[in-house]
């Protein structure tokens, strides 16, 4: 009985010391939350990735359309199967801004990069080998230290090198890395990587 007493104490004794150091730190950071739907103009309810771009617009990934939000209207992003400058497919699997600010944008049909200032997208080809591949949906991106581009797809795993225009399978991996849906990428400081497929670890 007095060693729980004792416990009770110095649990109470614990959580006194956290309200007195971190009260004023709680105090100082209110956050406010907005609720942002397709009354506010947002193309679709399902939003599947968040990005923030150099320019420090918010930019959201949905089943129909890519959103940009500049904190008070939404612009809309389609397909116009009329005008190749527009977006490859309406939809719109991942989000992602690299080092230099550049937003890219994974689709259910490849990878696309708008450039902000032309009001463009540019399409990016996928070969397997030397196969040109006419659909890859694009499930994840992240970029190396060397601004490459690694991407997990349906089809495996696909890597844009810094300036180049077209992106490539990667060679030399298990049959598994070749042909799964890989849905995520991790690098660690020592620039292993670590994939995660979607039927599972490889």
């Amino acid at each position: 009985m007095i060693n729980r007493k004792r416990n009770f104490i110095a649990l109470l004794l614990f959580f006194s010391f956290l309200l007195i150091s971190g009260g004023s730190t709680i105090a100082q950071h209110t956050y406010i939350f907005n609720r942002l739907n397709v009354k506010d103009g947002l193309s679709q309810s399902s939003v599947l990735d968040i990005a923030k771009d150099g320019q420090g617009l918010m930019w959201f990934a949905t089943r129909y359309g890519l959103n940009r939000y500049d904190g008070v209207r939404f612009k809309v992003y389609e397909n116009n199967p009329s005008d190749t400058n527009s977006i490859n497919h309406h939809y719109i699997n991942r989000v992602f801004t690299d080092a230099a600010g550049q937003l890219w944008i994974g689709t259910q049909k490849g990878l696309d990069a708008y450039d902000q200032t032309l009001g463009r997208f540019q399409h990016f080809k996928f070969y397997k080998q030397d196969t040109a591949l006419v659909s890859v949906s694009v499930l994840k991106i992240i970029e190396d230290r060397s601004g490459n581009l690694w991407l997990g797809t349906n089809k495996g795993l696909f890597i844009k090198r810094h300036g180049a225009t077209i992106c490539r399978s990667v060679n030399g991996l298990p049959k598994r890395l070749q042909d799964e849906a890989i849905i995520e990428i991790f690098e660690d400081s020592e620039r292993h990587f670590g994939i995660s497929l979607a039927k599972g670890l490889p």
